[in-house]
């Protein structure tokens, strides 16, 4: 989150009409209705960090994902603030208490044993929910369940498909989208991932990395027969999605 708490219902589009390069963006999304609005709003794709924390292949512990399942978007926390590196996480013992040092004027120096990484990586592998504090969005208040990767974004995508058709109604039009794309790839701890779709270019997802098609003769095809790519960073989706557009 940003030190002022601006929502991502203005930051997105705001974003958007402030650059000329592809805009993903991230901050509460959890589904498909999210992608749509996302959409929407002019950016090219979303971010979801919480929602895949909570999947059978995440390495968050078990002890994590059941919070998580049972955790409502008012039981996370916005720390940090007042050493201008501002966090939203869980809202266990250990967050608490740096509210409350927080709140009487402690220094980073002060903080730093909470809110080491060491501790928040012992909560997320061992389980220990007050070890740390770990990173967890809004979007939690949407997480019901633990299913595959495959599973939820094939989710995401049928909710988002559905949620685009229903706005198409609502305005006169057709509804729908062109093709699709979602491109997974895990953070450096391989404990949350990026979800994108964007109708301009050429890939969709499969539970299996395979191959990636580029050439405008196959974007159609890969509409009907997915396919997936892993990206290392968004400089390659960059470099791709640009080499989609020439």
């Amino acid at each position: 989150p940003s030190m002022e708490q601006i929502g991502t219902v203005v930051l997105c589009p705001q974003t958007v009409d402030a650059v000329g390069i592809p805009v993903i963006v991230g901050g509460g999304f959890g589904d498909g209705r999210g992608l749509a609005m996302a959409l929407a709003m002019g950016a090219e794709g979303v971010l979801m960090g919480t929602r895949f924390m909570a999947t059978r292949e995440s390495l968050v512990h078990a002890n994590i994902k059941e919070w998580m399942v049972q955790a409502k978007e008012t039981d996370t926390a916005f720390i940090q603030a007042s050493i201008r590196n501002p966090s939203r996480v869980m809202r266990n013992k250990r967050a608490e208490q740096v509210m409350e040092m927080e709140a009487k004027g402690a220094t980073l120096e002060q903080l730093l044993p909470l809110i080491s990484g060491l501790n928040g990586r012992r909560a997320l592998t061992e389980g220990e929910i007050d070890a740390g504090t770990v990173s967890c969005g809004q979007g939690v208040g949407l997480t019901h369940d633990i299913p595959t990767v495959r599973e939820l974004v094939d989710r995401i995508v049928s909710d988002a498909e559905r949620a685009i058709k229903r706005m198409g109604a609502t305005v006169g039009g057709r509804g729908g989208s062109r093709g699709r794309t979602l491109l997974v790839w895990p953070a450096p701890q391989r404990i949350s991932f990026a979800v994108i779709y964007s109708p301009r270019s050429a890939f969709s997802f499969a539970s299996h990395s395979s191959s990636a098609r580029t050439s405008k003769r196959n974007t159609l095809s890969l509409i009907s027969r997915p396919s997936s790519v892993q990206l290392r960073d968004f400089a390659s989706f960059v470099q791709m999605s640009n080499t989609l557009r020439m």
